[in-house]
């Protein structure tokens, strides 16, 4: 209902907002803290305490909003993932630049969280997280793009973009995690992708 000019706001009401604006700066802070705790102690060292205590709030606070620790530092690396390139509706390009900021993006603390909370989440055998997805972040953005080439005639209307993201991802972090040279990677995956160009070899520099 539409309140009148001149309405007096109550203090319940004035309450009410108060306390979710309090509540949006909670949830806020805990996943500040917890992607601090990430790079200064690693995922297996970081606990929930320690994250309630930088936040400034309590215990019951974090489980509240997330049923365990693997739940948690999934949110909080999805939010702190890094703005996604915007598409320019060239897809060549606009792909490159999606795999680069990935590939980028693939290094200490973000790779070996992110293999330290797979390993933990294969382990939670009740699937309290709830459905998982390494690469949530940019997903969205990703698939877009994808199916915005598509519409255009660029790619095959029915083209799966979610498998494909996740063909570049898991290539790129596996490779992070084989220590093995993510260089020239991105050209290959590109002409894989796109064009169906069986990859060649190259020569390894063992850089990442």
């Amino acid at each position: 209902m539409r309140r009148e000019e001149g309405t007096i706001t109550t203090g319940s009401e004035r309450e009410g907002r108060a306390g979710r604006r309090r509540s949006q700066e909670s949830h806020h802070a805990i996943l500040a803290a917890t992607r601090e705790l990430l790079e200064e102690v690693g995922y297996f060292r970081l606990t929930v305490e320690g994250v309630a205590a930088r936040a400034g709030v309590g215990k019951t606070t974090v489980y509240r909003w997330w049923p365990s620790k693997s739940a948690l530092v999934l949110e909080a690396v999805d939010a702190g993932a890094a703005v996604q390139p915007q598409p320019t509706g060239d897809i060549r390009a606009d792909a490159r630049a999606a795999m680069e900021a990935m590939r980028l993006d693939l290094r200490a603390p973000l790779a070996t969280t992110l293999l330290a909370l797979a390993g933990d989440l294969l382990q939670d055998s009740a699937g309290t997280a709830g459905p998982v997805d390494l690469f949530q972040a940019g997903r969205e953005a990703f698939e877009k793009m994808i199916e915005g080439a598509a519409e255009r005639g660029e790619l095959p209307a029915d083209i799966d973009a979610g498998l494909l993201q996740d063909i570049y991802a898991g290539t790129l972090l596996y490779r992070v995690l084989c220590r093995r040279s993510t260089e020239h990677v991105v050209d290959r995956l590109l002409g894989l992708l796109l064009d169906g160009e069986l990859p060649r070899r190259v020569p390894e520099t063992g850089s990442v």
